[in-house]
């Protein structure tokens, strides 16, 4: 549901064999009982130099264009085992395989999942080849997550096959098994999963552990995580390796009572109390958005959203991702003067020009005459860019970009001559110019610094991002500081931090005020 700021700047299947891990939106991938004939209908636009990687406990598979980013990852996984097998107490039976891929686009053509990967599948690993899957999207601290909530479940594979007469992994519920990946490499403190505990409250719906486990509207991976991160607070985190072996053996409910002592109605109370204490407060202090904003539209139904409004920069129109009930995504135009909706447009069962639209983790950008808009789409196994006609909803070109592989973000210079593009090459992420005129790509940024949302200055002498360039990045130590905002000049590519709003804010996807005067 959309909402305008009044001047405000602002099934569940059972676990069977792949367990799949996304950056916003965690999903879960059954996995048919076929599973021999993996990838047979695949289409695939790309073919790899495939090299193989041995670390201490993993042999890990990559395309060789993307080695230094492959073996800074390498460097994480082993760091990875190392925490969760002192955590865990438990070592590898024997070497697991990693399958990196050097950019999203090219993770989706993988053979290693039956299942079609969406843009918001982030990895994911099978039990059957004991494996781990993923792509690389330049985004450090991102990549390391995901790596370390994979690695969990080869730990929970493992460890679950040890467990003599119980009633195995398979039969745990998916807010259990991907709870605990999230708390083991992600810790307790997750603006996500906050976000999703205080409108559970805010509704009156807490959810108990029988509702997490049968009811498929619950999102498990956030609840989970919000669980596995109370118990870790409460009983410290030595226990969560013995409660996890006991669930295995007994059962969820059982475990609670075997390895923690207390009843799981008792627990599920002290639960609910505490995310009343964190939250309550805060709740009633709250400014409610009917209240300081106007709604742009009505909630979606059930399967549909609206995603990704933006505003023209005449003030005339808004430009959004929408989905309906049946599946159809496609980008709408409103007239903000009536309110309503004139067209859509980028519809790929209409007009068949791209393969999907990516909107989870991308965005597309006006042309500073309000009359062009530019979409970040996936065509052919690559990120393009597609330029549309807004007023008559035609496709006019589509541009891949040299030298980018995989685009999350683009921002349109005032005088219309340049796109500021985020994107990867060969796994890093970077900082790009592309010239429409002469199809030139002028690369800003080349490191593993990572640089997100540019938003070009009405002004046309800066190029505002989020970045993690600063003294709390230590790309040696692999540690990855907050992100702040910074100006980046497009001439020269030089980068002036902006002040710090402190850890309690959130500095991403940076915008100029309609004055041009402030971001």
């Amino acid at each position: 549901m959309l909402h305008r700021s009044a001047g405000r700047t602002r099934v569940r299947p059972r676990i069977v064999r792949v367990l799949a891990c996304l950056a916003a939106a965690l999903v879960w991938l059954p996995l048919p009982l076929h599973a021999q004939y993996f990838g047979q209908n695949r289409v695939r636009w790309e073919r790899f130099d495939v090299q193989v990687l041995r670390t201490a406990h993993f042999d890990i598979h990559f395309d060789k264009a993307a080695e230094p980013t492959v073996r800074e990852t390498a460097r994480k996984a082993e760091r990875w085992y190392e925490r969760l097998s002192s955590l865990l107490g438990h070592t590898f039976t024997q070497r697991k395989p990693l399958v990196l891929y050097t950019n999203h686009p090219d993770f989706q053509q993988t053979t290693l999942s039956d299942t079609p990967l969406s843009e918001g599948t982030r990895g994911f690993a099978e039990s059957l080849r004991d494996r781990l899957v993923m792509p690389l999207t330049g985004v450090g601290a991102e990549n390391d997550h995901v790596l370390g909530h994979e690695i969990a479940h080869l730990f929970q594979f493992d460890m679950a096959r040890q467990v003599k007469g119980g009633n195995g992994l398979m039969q745990l519920p998916l807010w259990f098994v991907e709870g605990m990946a999230e708390y083991v490499s992600l810790g307790s403190d997750d603006p996500n999963t906050a976000m999703w505990l205080r409108a559970a409250l805010a509704a009156g719906e807490l959810p108990g552990i029988d509702a997490l486990t049968t009811d498929p509207r619950l999102f498990p991976y956030r609840y989970g995580h919000a669980f596995w991160a109370y118990l870790g607070g409460r009983f410290g985190d030595d226990a969560l390796a013995a409660f996890f072996l006991d669930a295995v053996a007994v059962g969820v409910r059982a475990g609670i009572v075997r390895t923690l002592g207390v009843s799981a109605e008792a627990l599920e109370n002290d639960w609910h109390a505490h995310i009343l204490a964190a939250y309550g407060t805060l709740l009633e202090q709250r400014e409610n958005i009917d209240v300081i904003g106007t709604a742009l539209s009505a909630a979606p139904e059930r399967g549909g959203f609206a995603l990704n409004p933006q505003l023209s920069p005449d003030g005339a129109w808004l430009t959004y991702i929408g989905r309906d009930a049946l599946g159809q995504v496609d980008v709408r135009l409103r007239n903000m003067a009536t309110g309503r909706d004139v067209r859509s447009f980028g519809n790929l069962a209409r007009d068949g020009h791209t393969d999907a639209i990516a909107f989870l983790y991308a965005s597309g950008a006006w042309s500073p005459d309000s009359r062009q808009y530019v979409l970040v789409v996936t065509r052919a196994g690559d990120s393009e860019l597609a330029i549309f006609d807004v007023m008559r909803g035609t496709l006019l070109q589509r541009i891949r970009v040299p030298g980018v592989q995989s685009i999350s973000a683009v921002s349109w210079s005032p005088d219309g001559r340049q796109l500021a593009i985020a994107g990867t090459s060969n796994g890093q992420g970077d900082l790009f110019l592309f010239d429409l005129a002469e199809r030139r790509t002028q690369r800003l940024t080349n490191d593993a610094f990572t640089e997100l949302h540019p938003a070009w200055a009405p002004n046309g002498r800066y190029i505002a991002v989020a970045t993690d360039r600063h003294a709390e990045t230590d790309l040696a130590a692999l540690a990855y500081g907050r992100l702040r905002l910074a100006l980046v000049d497009p001439v020269g590519g030089r980068m002036r931090a902006l002040p710090d709003l402190g850890a309690d804010a959130r500095m991403i996807n940076p915008q100029w005020s309609g004055d041009r005067r402030a971001l």
